[in-house]
């Protein structure tokens, strides 16, 4: 068992293992854009925290989708349904105070970086779910 599925998550059989497989994979693009970010921008820049903070704007919501959307596993259709939609209204109003939040409270943000490390988180949740 995973550091992940032990204290994060807590679904369980196929939910659990395609929720860890979309944030494994997320981490696992974010970092290299992370490092990239990091190397390509001069001493003085926050490239790096940027991108950073944008792929814990991917995985954050991400985490907390998987946490309403699987509370309860087997459940009638209509209410895993239910569970479903608020996940997904949940992860968005998520993602966008997190934006606001860093917009607001880190100045020195680099957009191009920011928005990088997130679309990398993007990129990873389809590649998780795609490669079933």
């Amino acid at each position: 068992m995973t550091i992940i599925e032990k204290f994060l998550l807590r679904p369980k059989g196929a939910a659990a293992s395609s929720v860890v497989n979309v944030l494994r994979w997320q981490v696992r693009l974010a970092l290299p854009v992370i490092v990239l970010c990091s190397i390509i921008s001069s001493p003085h820049e926050v490239a790096g925290l940027s991108a950073f903070f944008g792929a814990l704007i991917g995985i954050v919501p991400a985490w907390a989708y998987a946490k309403i959307a699987y509370r309860e596993p087997r459940q009638a259709p209509r209410k895993l349904l239910a569970a479903h939609f608020l996940a997904e209204a949940a992860k968005f109003c998520v993602t966008a105070v997190l934006f606001a939040v860093v917009f607001w409270v880190f100045k020195d943000v680099k957009p191009l970086a920011l928005f990088a490390g997130f679309l990398a988180t993007l990129v990873a949740y389809w590649i998780a779910l795609l490669s079933k």
